[in-house]
């Protein structure tokens, strides 16, 4: 009886550190944020930043946003992602409901969108649930769909993750077999992702089996590996698990000498990392080791320091666990009023809550046999029978707890079977879906061949007619050589008076044949001349489409390397500089300085590293303006102009026509033209007003850029080495637009726009 509950609860022990961080411009607002992306990261950045401190509702206030943000520009991984980590935090702090409702939610829009290895974790968490819930085999279950899904996804580590969870799983149903055959899986899974921490974690479960089954000295041989890992990656937690086990080992052989010298090993490692559960347990622990060396003056000081510790920490199942412990001790030195004091303590704290009902039989166990010892049987049998009751009442609940978990099985297996004919429908209409388009597409199909017939018999008839026209020229020439044989028969008795005549006409239808031909020759001509002029019309035309499309790729190419450099030092450069701002402003807050100057040097550091960050976010929101660019150009431009210098530079600006959302695709590359000129007033003008006027009037758009610098002679405009006028004039003739330049020497500069919508 003594110290049986302690032991229950030694192995398998995690233990968990919180370390709490500063939150970071939490007043942040979110909703600046142009790039939709970077916004549900924030989101969710914010959601974690809460967690520290508890804030349930802001917590998932962020999350729900950043997760319907991912739904709304369609990024389903990180919709799903947010579904687990909302989940996981509930897990977290037992809301068990509200953990499963959101990965139900994650796990319909992860199959809807085919997300494999979120959807793999969002199976994982499920099975984390009913583990805690103790439904072992649903839990198993989930598992191992979670460990299909990250196979898909090539997941080494999270498949290891799985394996370790159902191994697990089947430790707590006792089927110790199953158990080492997923524990060994997660090591080799392990080892393959080069996961050396969880490698020793499993590595000691295997151990902890090996220990039930009283493999003792293969129990040690895994917790020696484990613990050579643990210092391999100077992981001081996992040295403190793995001692506890292998002093549990010691303690469970008899070899107390070789327990008392690990379990303080483990209490001065402590001394560094303060964990409250390992320095109780190693105390109780120790406790035991000395009284069962009959060293009672040491065992009752580890007995009242491990009971202490519980009191200090209020941690109610402990101090059931000590109270009963120390009553044991009591017992063995005759002190049964002591005793039984302590025991009826501990049987006051397991009243309190129905999780302690599985302490009851055991306390009113001892209860009984203090009384029995003191003669008083009257009691002893009262508190036997109360025994007797509550163990009763603990195997009745271990069955209900069965029939609930076989009932939510089968509800479950029917929402599954449900899921199955939906899926069975939508597929069927999927395929209906795509049987229309494979129709629409062979019409499509039938149709270009009926053009391309169409043209064939308009080639065909073209030459036909050319046949019948060589043809008719050809009859008319017969019949006029008939003519003149006809003629020349009937005339032969006239030939000597009609010869000039006769001569005359020869001479008239070779004219008429010259002429004739002269008039094929032109036609013919004209004809060439005709096609050559389609040709060259087809080429120029399709020479302005090509130019048009490089000048739009050029843009597009541009605007693309524009982005991707202002993502890079935004998400790269920028997230690196607010990391250091982080470290450094950590680091400030912990080192003391000897004098002022030192401090200085360091503030102004942390100020530079700031203004760095600044001017990064800055830079890279410029190489991104058509990210920028929602809520139409005029809105745009007048945001564009409110961050310029007012002191240096004076900006009149008025717009009128637009509205407050983007209208036309000509508004993005306006913005960019406006954009540069006034970044070329600023670089060379040396202008103190600016004007700017935009009007969208008839299908166009106007726009008049006016400065007082000191102009420019228009004559030389061509010779300037810089390429920002050549943009310019590039953006606008890809919008068919026009731009005039009207500028003069210390005259200011005077720039008109205009530019018809498409």
């Amino acid at each position: 009886m003594k110290y049986k509950l302690l032991f229950a609860c030694l192995l398998f022990a995690v233990f968990a550190f919180a370390k709490q961080k500063q939150i970071v411009s939490l007043n942040k607002n979110v909703l600046y944020q142009s790039n939709d992306s970077v916004r549900v990261e924030k989101y969710f950045e914010l959601a974690k930043k809460f967690e520290q401190n508890k804030d349930s509702a802001n917590i998932t206030k962020n999350y729900l946003l950043g997760i319907s943000l991912s739904k709304k520009i369609k990024k389903p991984i990180s919709a799903v992602k947010g579904y687990n980590e909302l989940a996981f935090y509930n897990i977290l702090n037992a809301k068990y409901n509200n953990a499963l409702s959101y990965l139900s939610q994650a796990i319909t829009y992860g199959k809807q969108n085919n997300v494999i290895d979120e959807l793999g974790r969002s199976y994982f968490y499920n099975g984390t649930v009913f583990n805690s819930l103790k439904k072992f085999d649903t839990a198993i279950e989930n598992y191992l769909i979670a460990s299909d899904l990250f196979k898909k996804s090539n997941n080494l580590k999270r498949l290891g993750n799985c394996y370790h969870n159902t191994g697990n799983s089947f430790y707590a149903k006792s089927n110790f077999e199953k158990a080492l055959d997923y524990y060994y899986k997660a090591v080799d899974f392990y080892e393959k992702a080069n996961e050396q921490k969880l490698k020793g974690s499993v590595t000691m479960n295997i151990g902890v089996i090996n220990y039930n089954l009283k493999n003792y000295d293969i129990a040690l041989k895994f917790f020696n590996q484990a613990k050579a890992i643990a210092k391999k990656n100077n992981d001081e937690l996992q040295i403190l698990n793995v001692n506890a086990n292998i002093s549990t080992i010691y303690h469970g052989q008899k070899k107390y000498d070789e327990a008392i010298l690990v379990l303080k090993e483990n209490l001065k490692l402590n001394e560094k990392i303060k964990n409250r559960n390992v320095e109780r347990a190693s105390i109780s622990t120790l406790a035991s080791c000395y009284e069962r060396i009959g060293d009672v003056e040491n065992a009752e000081k580890y007995l009242k320091a491990a009971l202490t510790i519980a009191q200090e920490d209020d941690d109610k199942e402990s101090l059931i666990i000590n109270y009963n412990n120390y009553a044991s001790f009591l017992s063995g030195t005759n002190r049964l009023n002591e005793a039984i004091n302590l025991e009826k303590k501990a049987l006051a704290i397991a009243n309190t809550s129905p999780e302690f009902l599985k302490f009851k039989h055991t306390l009113y166990s001892s209860l009984a046999a203090f009384y029995n010892e003191l003669n008083d049987l009257k009691s002893a049998f009262l508190y036997k029978d109360s025994q007797i009751v509550h163990k009763e009442l603990l195997i009745n609940e271990t069955s209900n707890n069965k029939l609930l978990e076989l009932q939510t099985k089968y509800e479950t297996n029917l929402k599954e079977n449900k899921i199955l004919i939906l899926n069975k429908s939508d597929s069927l209409k999927g395929l209906q879906v795509v049987a229309q388009q494979f129709a629409i597409s062979k019409n499509l199909f039938d149709i270009s061949q009926q053009k391309f017939a169409l043209a064939e018999d308009s080639l065909l008839l073209f030459s036909q007619n050319q046949t019948i026209l060589q043809n008719r020229l050809d009859s008319s020439l017969k019949e006029k050589k008939i003519s003149s044989l006809t003629k020349e028969g009937l005339q032969k008795e006239l030939a000597l008076q009609k010869q000039q005549a006769a001569i005359n006409q020869k001479n008239n239808t070779i004219i008429i044949v010259a002429i004739s031909s002269a008039l094929l020759l032109l036609i013919g001509y004209g004809l060439f001349r005709k096609k050559q002029l389609e040709q060259k019309a087809i080429l120029a035309t399709e020479q302005a489409k090509q130019r048009e499309q490089l000048t739009k790729a050029v843009i597009d190419a541009e605007e693309n390397e524009r982005k991707r450099i202002g993502s890079d030092l935004h998400d790269g450069v920028g997230q690196l500089f607010s990391a250091v701002k982080m470290n450094l402003a950590g680091l400030l807050e912990r080192v003391n300085f000897e004098n002022s100057n030192e401090k200085f040097l360091a503030e102004k550091t942390l100020a530079l590293v700031d203004e760095s960050c600044k001017e990064v976010r800055i830079i890279s929101h410029k190489m991104m303006p058509n990210a920028l660019l929602r809520s139409g150009i005029a809105s745009d431009i007048k945001s564009f102009i409110e961050k310029l210098d007012e002191q240096n530079l004076k900006v009149n600006f008025e717009a009128s026509g637009f509205s407050d959302q983007l209208e036309h695709n000509e508004e993005v590359i306006l913005y960019k033209v406006i954009q540069e000129l006034v970044s070329n007033i600023i670089k060379h003008a040396k202008a103190t007003e600016l004007t700017i006027n935009l009007i969208n009037d008839n299908g166009s758009i106007k726009a008049l850029v006016k400065d007082n610098g000191i102009g420019f002679d228009l004559s030389n405009m061509n010779s300037f080495e810089g390429i920002g006028l050549k943009n310019i004039k590039t953006r606008v003739d890809y919008l068919k637009g026009k731009i005039d330049f009207n500028s003069a020497p210390n005259k200011g500069t005077e720039v008109n726009i205009f530019v018809p919508l498409s």
